[in-house]
Formats: C-alpha cells, structure tokens, sequence
C-alpha cells in the first residue's frame, strides 16, 4: 500500500515538474519573441519619424509622405508605445494641409523631441 502512494506521488510530482518546465519554456520563447516585435516596430516607427520630419523640412505634403508603414501598423506600435503614438498623431494632425503653416516650426521641435525619446528606448532594448 505504502509503495502504491509513493510510486503516486512521485509520478504526480514528476508530472507537476515536467508540466512547469514546458510552461516555463514557452514563456521564454514568446517573451524572447515579443522583445524582438517590439525591437522591431521601434526601428519602423522610429524611421518613420525621421521621414515625416523629412517631408516636413521639404515642406511636403502630408500626401506625399510615403506613410505605408504607419498607415498599417499605428495600432501595433500604439500597443508598445502609446504615449509616442499618439503625440506622432497628433504632429501628423496639426501639420495637415490646412494647419501646416502655422505649426511647422512647433511641429518639429516636437518631433525631434519625439525623436530623442524613441531613441532612448531604443538604448535600454
């Protein structure tokens, strides 16, 4: 009777331990997969950034922005960096066509303020 309790619970614990162990392992591997996306999307937005700041200077509009990557992909990167997502909307608002002038030189101030931050971010990754 006593090696029949035993043997049980040295299987229960075996199961427990091996159960832990696989469930520890994929969290790992979607952590590490996680940290690479958001590593990824940063490097994205951060160019993205830079080429809005661009079309700025060059006084584009903001149709001629190639804006394929933010178009696509603001609700991702809102989901890593939502404070720097929505302060890009809100540069990308206020230098729209009909506002463009009047905040055009505010506007890049903010956006190499912007900048700097998402940098920062990338230094700790």
């Amino acid at each position: 009777m006593n090696d029949a309790i035993y043997g049980a619970i040295i299987g229960f614990i075996a199961t427990i331990s091996g159960t832990a162990i696989t469930l520890f392992y994929q969290y790992l591997a979607s952590y590490r997969a996680e940290r690479k996306l958001k590593a990824a999307l940063l490097e994205m937005f951060i160019a993205s950034v830079s080429s809005y700041e661009n079309a700025l200077r060059l006084e584009l509009t903001a149709s001629d922005w190639n804006s394929n990557f933010w178009d696509r992909c603001q609700l991702e990167v809102a989901k890593y960096f939502p404070e720097e997502a929505v302060e890009f909307n809100k540069i990308i608002f206020n230098t729209s066509s009909f506002l463009r002038p009047l905040n055009s030189a505010s506007s890049l101030e903010r956006l190499l303020r912007l900048k700097a931050t998402l940098l920062a971010e990338k230094s700790r990754m």
